[in-house]
């Protein structure tokens, strides 16, 4: 129901008006001026689920966040910042090595496919799978503007508060291989 609540505002808020809607047509039908007053009152209901939905930030929520972040972080060529949430060093200092061949013009989340949380296992993990799109030049010359559109498939795990990138794999959109 949190989920619910706070990923899908929209649906809660059509399930509030339905059940003030059968209330109201049953104060219409009884009379009964409590029916109206509890209607009225799941009516109210339905800014606060959009209040509160604003306000929750689900796990879901936070890696897609994260997500958008290092998106930004590399097309500001700005290196550091996105392998900030790699968690694993080897890996943070292969991307540092590979990250400053390349200036990224554009860089882009094309489509999020699917963000699954495992929240039943400790730590807490989820896997990622969407589709990215860049513009990119090589420093020394071979390429200019390059699109390159990949799939990613990530997996995160939750420490503390903190969502890290624990691997990665990188294939083409269509086809399979990398």
């Amino acid at each position: 129901m949190y989920n619910l609540l706070a990923e899908q505002p929209l649906l809660v808020s059509i399930m509030l008006a339905a059940l003030a809607g059968g209330m109201l047509a049953g104060w219409l039908q009884s009379g009964n001026k409590a029916v109206a007053i509890i209607a009225i009152v799941v009516l109210c209901l339905i800014p606060a689920a959009w209040m509160i939905a604003d306000r929750i930030e689900t796990d879901r929520e936070r890696i897609s966040r994260i997500i958008y972040e290092t998106a930004s972080a590399i097309e500001a060529n700005d290196h550091q910042r996105a392998v900030s949430v790699i968690d694993d060093e080897d890996t943070r200092r292969r991307a540092l090595l590979e990250l400053p061949k390349y200036v990224f013009d554009m860089a882009e989340v094309n489509k999020i496919n699917r963000i699954v949380v495992s929240s039943g296992v400790v730590p807490i993990t989820a896997d990622v799978e969407l589709i990215v799109k860049a513009d990119v030049s090589a420093k020394r010359g071979g390429f200019n503007n390059l699109r390159v559109l990949r799939k990613l498939e990530l997996g995160f795990e939750k420490r503390g508060n903190h969502w890290v990138v624990v691997n990665y794999q990188h294939s083409p959109v269509i086809g399979s291989g990398p």
